[in-house]
């Protein structure tokens, strides 16, 4: 049987930590042609990673108690 183009290539997930301890599941995707970029932490702005390259990254965030403690810290009310 022959693959549709519309089913996705597994692809290797790996854990990746902000050094603000937000968390990420980050996967690579194999482009033909070079793509440039950056991710960008959600949490604190800071540079994820940056490529210039046809492997590129992208990094979904994942809710952890580390991360959840961190946002109710940064919560500020009168």
């Amino acid at each position: 049987m022959i693959s549709s183009s519309a089913e996705a290539i597994p692809r290797m997930i790996t854990h990746f930590k902000c050094k603000c301890g937000a968390e990420y599941n980050r996967t690579d995707t194999k482009f033909l042609v070079t793509h440039k970029g950056d991710a960008i932490c959600e949490a604190c702005g800071a540079v994820l990673e940056s490529w210039d390259s046809t492997h590129v990254p992208s990094f979904k965030r994942i809710k952890t108690q580390s991360a959840e403690r961190a946002s109710e810290r940064r919560v500020w009310a009168p």
